[in-house]
């Protein structure tokens, strides 16, 4: 060690010590399903199957993908460029020629920025075991591209440490918070009844929370809250062994987005949270939020997410590699979808804190808008692999008129009606939503590697959700008598419905 308390053995690096207020106009995002622990509620097993490393690397590398489409400058912690294989395996000795170069490429232009807790050097020993062929290569990498960029809270020893221990001590806060949620809205984002969003709260949220308030156990870490409430007895966190329990799933969702958003909220930047997920404002923080500009910043972040996970779908990316993501990223079809994102990014606040919503309302539309155009693009650009060449001819769209649970009519892109369903359609009020979908049809498997995508157009009330049926349905040759059966169900890429 020399008297800076970094290693004397380290490679030589001269890339630039980076600040967050130096990122602000560069639409810094971080992606939660970077987190070497994320997983999609699909793939959440209560200890019975655990998914294979092909699984992992295919939801986390599209979700990779996706942080590169939505966000100008990723900001990844070094700790998930060494533990997380959806991102290691670009710079290892056997990642393929491009794919390597490309990720090198993305560090060169500071697309990709690590970001060092505690680190002085992004070679510097990590605190935790890494396999050594992950160690050697990105030291290696680092040999390559001594000017790497990195940022941190503060390159003021003292200032840094004040920062990090606000991130630390906003998890216990947020732990101790989880128990005030309240259970519509928890029903609503974790996609579980409302009585067992009460019972949740009363039971293991309250329990939770009383833990956290016990100073016996010692310093409130994630990994303390999972070996104590999440991961079987005497098993590693990095084993992902979850616990028999109803409410272990939506216990881990809550925790690691806790987690991953104290970032975005102590520097200020975009956290994406993906859209399997539970979003961003799953956590219901705004509202303890005191300071009105704190606010203000919070909900514009919220926003962003919010707008961002309506116009994609899970693996949305999945297919490009990143080499193509290299190429969209220089389209003048991308840097009009990033200007449209910026814009929700500073929106100006009203008079409570809170964005201006006519305005807030009239981007997020300008948003889909240019993402639809950004889109077309990306599947341009990924047309001539040979390995996705057959599927991208597949693509296809239709317009989804539904009524959730009532109500579904698929239309393809000719207007000519594929089929319908009415079953016990009331004479009463009820919502309808118009969602146009854009799906690869013919792939091997669902929902990997494609680029499925839903935009929803709109979204009205009916005052007689029967007669005006009807007429809609007359309105393209059909009756409610003639309305098929679908054979299959209707399977949306982003089975969200928001109102735009």
């Amino acid at each position: 060690m020399n008297s800076a308390g970094v290693e004397n053995d380290l490679p030589e690096w001269t890339g630039r010590r980076l600040d967050f207020d130096g990122l602000r106009d560069r639409g810094p995002v971080v992606a939660q399903a970077l987190d070497n622990q994320w997983l999609p509620p699909a793939l959440l097993d209560t200890s019975r199957r655990q998914p294979g490393a092909g699984e992992r690397r295919a939801v986390v590398g599209a979700e990779f993908n996706r942080a590169l489409v939505n966000g100008d400058t990723l900001i990844v912690n070094r700790a998930y460029l060494l533990n997380n294989e959806a991102v290691y395996r670009h710079f290892l000795p056997d990642a393929p020629h491009e794919e390597r170069r490309a990720f090198v490429e993305l560090l060169r232009q500071e697309v990709i920025v690590p970001f060092l807790l505690h680190e002085e050097h992004p070679a510097q020993d990590p605190g935790f075991d890494i396999a050594a062929d992950v160690r050697i290569a990105w030291r290696n990498l680092l040999t390559e591209l001594p000017e790497l960029s990195c940022v941190r809270f503060s390159w003021d020893r003292e200032r840094n440490a004040e920062r990090v221990a606000e991130l630390f001590g906003g998890f216990g806060n947020g732990m101790l918070g989880l128990k005030e949620m309240e259970p519509h809205q928890l029903a609503k984002d974790l996609g579980i009844g409302r009585s067992e969003a009460e019972e949740f709260k009363r039971g293991v949220l309250t329990t939770l929370a009383d833990w956290v308030d016990d100073d016996s156990h010692g310093p409130i870490t994630r990994n303390a809250v999972y070996n104590r409430f999440i991961t079987v007895p005497d098993t590693g966190v990095h084993e992902r062994r979850l616990r028999e329990g109803q409410f272990v799933v939506p216990l881990k969702q809550l925790v690691d987005l806790q987690y991953n958003m104290l970032l975005p909220k102590v520097a200020d930047l975009v956290g994406l949270t993906p859209p399997a997920s539970p979003p961003r404002s799953a956590l219901q923080d705004a509202a303890d939020e005191p300071d009105l500009e704190a606010l203000g910043r919070m909900l514009r972040g919220i926003a962003v997410d919010t707008v961002v996970r309506q116009v994609d779908g899970p693996n949305s990316y999945g297919a490009l590699s990143l080499p193509t993501l290299l190429r969209l990223r220089q389209e003048e079809a991308w840097k009009d979808y990033q200007d449209a994102l910026k814009r929700i990014e500073r929106l100006p606040f009203g008079p409570q804190g809170v964005p201006d919503a006519d305005l807030l309302s009239g981007y997020a539309r300008a948003v889909s808008t240019e993402h639809a155009k950004m889109l077309r693009v990306a599947r341009r650009l990924v047309a001539p692999d040979r390995n996705m060449a057959g599927a991208m001819k597949r693509l296809g769209t239709s317009l989804v008129i539904e009524s959730p649970g009532s109500l579904v009519l698929v239309l393809d892109s000719a207007g000519h009606t594929l089929h319908g369903m009415a079953a016990d359609v009331a004479a009463k009020a009820g919502v309808l939503v118009v969602r146009l979908v854009m799906e690869e049809h013919g792939r091997r498997k669902a929902g990997l590697n494609n680029l499925d995508h839903s935009v929803t157009l709109v979204s009205f009330r009916l005052k007689n959700m029967r007669k005006q049926w009807e007429e809609l349905l007359g309105a393209y040759g059909r009756s409610m008598a003639q309305a098929p059966t679908p054979e299959f169900g209707v399977r949306m890429a982003d089975q969200q419905v928001a109102v735009v």
